[in-house]
C-alpha cells in the first residue's frame, strides 16, 4: 500500500488496469519466445545451427504458424472462408487443418481435438490417413508450403 500512498482506490485502479490489459503470454511462440518476427527468425536460425538435444520440438520452432494462420492458409488453398475450414462439409480441408495443427502447429492431441470437435483418437486417425494415404494436389501444395511432405 505504501507504493500507492496508502490509498486503496489507487491500488484498486492499478489492479483493474492489469486485469483488463492483454497478457504478454498471449504472444508467446514456441513455448519460450516473446518477440517480433525478425527476432523469432534469428532464434530459429540459432536453433537450426545447434545440436539441441533434450529440447522439445515446440521450442525448436519459434516461427511455428498460429492456428489462425493454418486455417487461413487451408481456406485459401481450397477457396473457402476460414470459418468454413472446420466445417465437416469440407472434409479434406477439415482434415488438413487438423493435421497441420498437430504436425506444424505442434499443438497437443487433446487441444486439436477440442478445437475441431472430435476425440483425440479421431485426430490420430486423421493424421495416420494423411501420412499414409493418397493426397490431392491441393493438399500436397499446402503440405509442401509447410515443408511437411516427405
Amino acid at each position: 500500500m505504501s507504493l500507492f500512498s496508502g490509498r486503496r482506490s489507487s491500488y484498486r485502479r492499478f489492479v483493474f488496469e492489469g486485469i483488463v490489459r492483454e497478457s504478454i503470454w498471449e504472444h508467446l511462440n514456441g513455448q519460450i519466445y516473446l518477440g517480433e518476427e525478425e527476432f523469432l527468425g534469428r532464434m530459429q536460425n540459432i536453433v537450426d545451427r545447434s545440436a539441441a538435444r533434450g529440447i522439445t520440438k515446440a521450442q525448436k520452432k519459434p516461427l511455428t504458424p498460429s492456428v489462425g494462420e493454418i486455417i487461413n492458409t487451408v481456406g485459401s488453398a481450397y477457396g473457402i472462408s476460414a470459418s468454413e475450414v472446420l466445417d465437416r462439409n469440407h472434409v479434406e480441408a477439415y482434415w488438413l487443418a487438423a493435421y497441420l495443427m498437430r504436425r506444424v502447429g505442434n499443438l497437443p492431441l487433446g487441444d486439436v481435438a477440442r478445437r475441431v470437435g472430435v476425440s483425440p483418437a479421431r485426430i490420430s486417425q486423421i493424421q495416420t490417413t494423411i501420412e499414409h494415404g493418397k493426397t490431392s494436389r491441393k493438399m500436397d501444395a499446402v503440405l509442401q508450403r509447410y515443408k511437411v511432405k516427405d
